[in-house]
């Protein structure tokens, strides 16, 4: 098993274009990135490091579109998506995702 760490930015819209309130960020925070890891560290600025356990690259890519297909799901909850939301590898932020 191999580890990274990986940065989230996370980014939320209101679908109506109205402002997103801390609740919907705290709602999806509390919910999809507790789930995914329980100990994952909040950055401030709507970043966190997020340590994720993969066997090969496929593995990791697989996990990386659970995570970020749990956050849209969880923000559509709030009447919100995550258009602008990307991840990157903690130590080479050319390995991004989005």
């Amino acid at each position: 098993m191999t580890t990274i760490k990986v940065k989230l930015h996370l980014f939320l819209e209101r679908n109506n274009q109205a402002p997103v309130q801390n609740s919907a960020y705290e709602s999806v925070e509390n919910s999809a990135l507790s789930d995914f890891d329980e100990n994952y560290e909040n950055l401030g600025d709507r970043k966190y490091l997020i340590t994720i356990n993969y066997t090969d690259n496929d593995d990791l890519e697989e996990k990386i579109e659970e995570l970020l297909t749990s956050l849209e799901d969880k923000a559509g909850n709030r009447d919100c998506n995550i258009a602008d939301t990307y991840i990157h590898a903690a130590d080479d932020e050319s390995r991004r995702w989005e």
